[in-house]
């Protein structure tokens, strides 16, 4: 079986070392990479140049002038081929989209046929990786386009410490093919009991989270872009040095102002509210996975609107994206009377268990919410939809009367999440996918091997 692997960053790091444990069963691993820096670190770490795309070395344009017929018909014959248009696909990366629009297109025409090509020369049987970057959902397309098996692999995020693996690209579908045991339902009775007395936050959030904040490893930080903007400026995967300075000075200069304004988050939670989430951006749960509303304050400034006035409306950051957003964006959500911001260290489960629904654009604190026995919608089809209070909402269609017959209805009953939380526990597998360097828990020699136990159950037995 011949494998591809995505470089994904740090988690490049973890899939190396799987490849590794699993190259003794009877499987040759392969790679792409988007970036040289990544590529001589395959090749530092023993993998064969022979088995490495480095798109860097064949794509490499500048070309701004306007498309050729020739381009165009190229471009028009893919797009009926993985039916998706180019124009959709461009604005789910947050680099491309911001250059030229006949530079990017330029730049995925050349990557769909160059990866298309080694996919075919190299006999790949399965592709494996993360779908956040226009080369990963590029490949993705290809290998549909010539029936070759391609997976997501992300965290069940609920329950924690898991992975599985999906189909496409909008972490929608896991890959179903074992019917839940007795066990299997055992383990969710007790998980969601125990989840509801005790519930923790998610391990991908505990990993990432830092205020913005001027530090010394800035230094480290700059000094090492610095030297991949010479080196490696062709990786369309990572900011420039002028970009990471600007989001750094813009992070810490709107996390300053918003901590200043000491009365600018609520004080006391009041009785009959929605809460609503908000995720960071740019972000894959966005940018892709709910690329239709990537413009989220614009969304949720919609959704507002709907809601009848009785109602308090409660506003909490994600974590992760502080300072991303301005004092003057954030004022803009609260025009309306009865809508507040809450601090976004205060608890969410105090929070949560206090509303009468949550909603995100397509976040995990819907699911959260929803184990913990809360009513919560999101706006897209994700993994758990089926464990919420209806099915997605578009908020700029969404009415007065349609968001009361959801808050009047009956909760979701326990025996669906029961059934849920089974089927996910028989589909996934231990171990914790995320970057190495900023969890020691996925840096461990423990879950290296729980993640390559699962990835070879996986491709011995379900593809």
């Amino acid at each position: 079986m011949n494998v591809l692997f995505l470089v994904s960053a740090n988690k490049t790091k973890l899939f190396l070392e799987i490849s590794k444990n699993l190259v003794k069963k009877n499987k040759a691993f392969f790679w792409i990479s988007p970036s040289r820096n990544w590529f001589n670190f395959l090749i530092k770490n023993g993998v064969n140049k022979d088995q490495i795309l480095c798109l860097p070395d064949l794509i490499n344009i500048k070309n701004k002038d306007e498309l050729t017929q020739i381009e165009l018909t190229e471009i028009s014959t893919i797009e009926e081929e993985i039916g998706d248009s180019f124009h959709n696909i461009v604005l789910m990366d947050r680099i491309l989209r911001k250059k030229n629009n006949n530079l990017s297109f330029r730049i995925m025409l050349q990557t769909y046929k160059v990866i298309t090509d080694f996919l075919q020369k190299k006999s790949i049987d399965v592709s494996i990786s993360e779908q956040t970057w226009n080369f990963e959902l590029l490949t993705n397309f290809a290998c549909n386009a010539l029936n070759i098996k391609s997976f997501y692999v992300d965290g069940t995020k609920v329950p924690d410490g898991r992975f599985s693996f999906f189909q496409g690209s909008l972490l929608n579908k896991i890959y179903l093919n074992i019917t839940p045991k007795e066990g299997d339902y055992e383990f969710a009775r007790k998980f969601i009991q125990q989840y509801r007395e005790e519930p923790k936050p998610v391990s991908y959030l505990k990993s990432h989270f830092a205020s913005p904040t001027l530090k010394i490893s800035l230094i480290s930080k700059l000094v090492n872009h610095i030297g991949l903007f010479f080196k490696d400026r062709e990786d369309l995967t990572r900011r420039n040095i002028y970009a990471l300075i600007e989001v750094t000075l813009i992070k810490f200069w709107n996390y300053s102002v918003i901590k200043f304004k000491r009365n600018f988050y609520i004080k006391n939670i009041p009785k009959d509210f929605i809460l609503i989430t908000l995720h960071k951006v740019p972000d894959s749960a966005v940018d892709v996975a709910a690329s239709k509303y990537f413009n989220q304050l614009e969304a949720i400034r919609a959704f507002i609107r709907i809601v009848p006035t009785k109602y308090h409306i409660l506003i909490k950051d994600h974590s992760h994206g502080l300072g991303l957003t301005s004092f003057r964006s954030y004022n803009e959500l609260l025009k309306g009377p009865n809508v507040h911001f809450v601090d976004p260290d205060f608890d969410f489960v105090k929070l949560m268990s206090k509303a009468l629904l949550v909603y995100s654009i397509s976040g995990t604190s819907s699911l959260e919410a929803s184990i913990m026995g809360k009513k919560a919608i999101i706006s897209v089809e994700r993994f758990w939809s089926e464990i919420l209070a209806s099915e997605a909402i578009d908020p700029y269609t969404l009415s007065s009367e349609h968001l009361l017959w959801i808050l009047q209805k009956p909760k979701v009953k326990d025996s669906y999440l029961i059934e849920y939380i089974a089927k996910i526990y028989a589909n996934s597998y231990k171990g914790l996918i995320l970057d190495p360097i900023k969890s020691r828990d996925a840096a461990t020699c423990k879950n290296i091997q729980n993640l390559s136990k699962g990835f070879e159950n996986f491709l011995n037995e379900r593809v």
